[in-house]
């Protein structure tokens, strides 16, 4: 007897060439859904970190102005404007409109004073300070109150 003879109705082990084919499809998709997501997850991060420093910036802004004494004319009566921030990046005091954190981006921010006025409702003695902060169109506000009396 010959031990190389092989017999037709014995199965064979392995692949065919359609089942690698399908698996190599499968393991293509499940690739490309995962680079899909860490794209996302990326720029949701950037994103984030930029709203994170503008409500920081928002907050400090807000508590500068409120900390000011309260016979500053800033308080008594309704104001807008650009807030200016003070920069010593060159190592001299600057005076600058547009505050520009490195990785972060350029942060701007706008103040709204409503003397005698809490959430909008007339309240004497209380003033209410909206901050406003944008940086690449994405603006946060924060409010905060202060008494006057």
């Amino acid at each position: 007897m010959d031990a190389d003879i092989r017999h037709s109705d014995s199965k064979q082990g392995g692949f065919t060439l359609l089942e690698l084919l399908v698996a190599i499809t499968i393991l293509i998709i499940g690739l490309s859904a995962v680079a899909t997501m860490q794209a996302i997850a990326l720029s949701s991060n950037s994103v984030s970190n930029k709203v994170s420093v503008a409500s920081f910036i928002a907050q400090q802004v807000a508590e500068e102005i409120s900390s000011r004494n309260i016979s500053d004319p800033i308080l008594n009566h309704n104001s807008t404007g650009t807030y200016q921030f003070t920069d010593w990046s060159t190592g001299a005091q600057q005076i600058v409109s547009g505050l520009s954190i490195t990785s972060a981006g350029t942060y701007t921010a706008s103040y709204t004073i409503q003397a005698n006025t809490y959430n909008g409702t007339t309240f004497t003695g209380m003033t209410e300070i909206q901050v406003t902060v944008s940086a690449n169109n994405v603006p946060i506000t924060y409010t905060t109150h202060k008494m006057v009396l």
